[in-house]
């Protein structure tokens, strides 16, 4: 069963965020409905080993800072969506060997390895 939901958001965030969706091919809808789910599975699926695994995670990823000479970056960039180029500034800055996204054509190759979740999963099963 489907139901409506009505949210309260800064008009300027709304407009963002239906031009992320039309670069997904999905409505502001969609894209809700497709976090809420999300946010569901792993609520769902937490169990007590979840902080475990996350922590073992951490021993090998780093967090990459967000400076301002990234901001200054990612503002002047030709990056269609500007959190996309704040991450990948950032990844450039501190030489990440991969960069991970869904999006890969949304990257330029340079230094680093653009991946995909599942390519980044194989790579670091092996």
């Amino acid at each position: 069963m489907e139901t409506r939901l009505t949210l309260t958001i800064d008009e300027r965030m709304v407009n963002v965020a239906k031009a992320h969706a039309r670069t997904q091919g999905k409505t502001l809808s969609q894209l809700v409905a497709e976090y809420f789910q999300a946010l569901s599975k792993h609520g769902a699926s937490r169990s007590p080993q979840t902080p475990i695994l996350y922590y073992k995670v951490r021993q090998v990823l780093h967090t990459a800072p967000v400076l301002e000479n990234i901001i200054d970056l990612s503002l002047k960039s030709k990056h269609r969506d500007f959190e996309d180029a704040i991450q990948y500034y950032s990844a450039m800055d501190v030489k990440c060997e991969y960069f991970v996204t869904r999006n890969k054509k949304d990257f330029p190759p340079n230094s680093m390895q653009i991946v995909t979740p599942e390519e980044f999963l194989a790579i670091f099963q092996s």
